[in-house]
């Protein structure tokens, strides 16, 4: 499994980096209101995404064979009715927006953003589709060479554009969607070839199946992670939403990169394990799934929260940096929970194909977020939606693990958190007293020396036997 993480690894390293450049770049180019309508309007495409998108992405990684286990005949039938499903909620889509465009208002985006929003979500659907047959049929190359090129051609693209536009922010989301439709160019041949012919009504109705529990569980995960932008444009204004807006990206890309490049490898493994050995394999991977989770994510939370200071004087412009420091500690916490919740309990819904139960465990979250969010705002400020974020997003881990025992018991790798723990103290306890100054020098130094204490006291104590597995690694090396 470490090979595979490896090797899927520049597919989240190079977007975080680009995430980094990003924030970078756009809150010294943008004001923090510019920046609050085009973090909305990324915001409200994710929503759209997910709720239109999101059920055929998550059918071609569930239904398309996992690895190496090939049958040509039928994995393009499977394809090919993915994408016959992918062209049919395009037009549904189209047909439905362009008048709700046209008639109503959104508050806090202009209609030329609103409208600039279709052809981003549609590319972005379709590139989430190609990516996952990439994914699941490890792809790694491929995976790796679009999921950079889109990253970086974000950035570079919205940096030239930035200032195209009599609103800075279309010129933000116009560079995104062009580096969409340039990741998305390449494959449209194949989509025109294999979504030709008679509607594959069978296959589509299966997906289908799965998959709609999955839309409404992802629009609930929307609520949860991006619905306190809208409330906070509503209760403290746009300003607040570029502030926070900030805050989030840089450490919620920084944790949920970590999340996502291991669920990469793990989850396929999951899947095959499932399908070979039954739910005792299913069980087995993902306790290995899980103490690789914590091993890398928890002592990357601390880390993140510790360096808070360091980080936002390197990354973070002048105009969004003192709001957006306080807010950065919950934030990791929250996206720590979040990466739990999402890549690792949530899994027993998916590999047991019964997803209606996310439904169930998301339901009482959103609404709590929004309630609570309603509550805290006007007397907390940003400070409140950061903390809101966080007793949701414990909330949901709780109740995703409770219901999905259900279906399938997802085992809590208690000794691999312990010893993260143990080894993230240690290496708290010694960045805390350094306290580093602001500056890259400074800031690189902290971060390495944070690493190197980390794994030595995972070697020291030997967690989760880290040193036999450095044994091996030499090993494999020498030989």
């Amino acid at each position: 499994m470490l090979k595979l993480v490896s090797g899927f690894a520049p597919a989240q390293i190079v977007p975080g980096l680009a995430a980094f450049l990003a924030v970078y770049a756009f809150t010294r180019l943008t004001s923090p209101a510019v920046y609050g309508a085009y973090a909305l309007a990324l915001a409200l495409a994710l929503l759209l995404q997910s709720t239109v998108f999101q059920w055929v992405q998550v059918s071609a990684m569930r239904f398309s064979r996992p690895g190496q286990i090939s049958d040509p005949l039928r994995d393009a039938k499977v394809e090919g009715a993915i994408y016959q499903s992918w062209c049919l909620m395009v037009l549904g889509f189209v047909a439905l927006y362009l008048p709700l465009v046209t008639c109503f208002r959104f508050p806090g985006l202009d209609r030329d953003v609103l409208l600039l929003l279709l052809p981003l979500v549609v590319l972005r659907g379709l590139v989430s589709v190609q990516q996952a047959f990439n994914r699941s049929r490890l792809r790694v190359l491929r995976f790796n060479l679009v999921e950079a090129g889109q990253a970086i051609g974000s950035v570079a693209f919205g940096v030239a554009l930035v200032h195209a536009f009599a609103n800075p922010a279309i010129g933000l989301l116009a560079g995104a969607t062009l580096a969409s439709l340039l990741a998305a160019l390449p494959g449209l041949g194949r989509v025109a070839r294999l979504s030709a012919g008679l509607l594959d009504l069978r296959r589509i109705r299966d997906y289908l199946r799965y998959g709609a529990p999955l839309t409404g569980a992802y629009a609930l995960n929307f609520v949860l992670s991006s619905v306190d932008r809208f409330l906070i444009e509503r209760v403290l204004g746009s300003e607040a939403v570029g502030v926070y807006s900030v805050a989030y990206s840089l450490v919620d890309r920084s944790l949920a990169s970590i999340f996502i490049a291991i669920n990469f490898a793990a989850f396929p493994l999951a899947v095959k394990a499932i399908e070979t050995g039954g739910i005792p394999a299913a069980r087995a991977q993902l306790r290995r799934n899980g103490g690789l989770l914590a091993m890398v994510a928890i002592p990357s939370c601390i880390g993140i929260a510790t360096l808070a200071e360091p980080l936002a004087s390197v990354l973070i412009g002048d105009r969004f940096r003192a709001g957006a420091i306080p807010l950065m500690a919950p934030i990791a916490l929250g996206a720590l929970l979040a990466g739990f919740q999402v890549h690792y309990f949530d899994h027993a819904f998916h590999l047991s194909r019964k997803t209606t139960g996310l439904l169930w465990s998301l339901l009482p979250c959103a609404a709590f977020n929004v309630l609570a969010n309603l509550w805290a705002l006007p007397r907390f400020g940003l400070a409140g939606a950061a903390w809101v974020t966080v007793a949701t997003y414990a909330l949901g881990a709780a109740l995703s693990a409770l219901i999905g025992r259900q279906v399938l018991s997802v085992p809590l790798p208690l000794g691999a958190i312990g010893g993260a723990l143990l080894a993230s103290a240690a290496m708290w306890a010694a960045l805390s007293w350094w306290a580093p100054a602001e500056g890259v020098l400074e800031l690189v130094l902290a971060i390495g020396a944070g690493v190197a204490i980390y794994w030595a006291i995972q070697l020291l104590i030997n967690i989760r036997n880290a040193r036999a597995w450095l044994a091996g690694r030499r090993a494999g090396r020498l030989a």
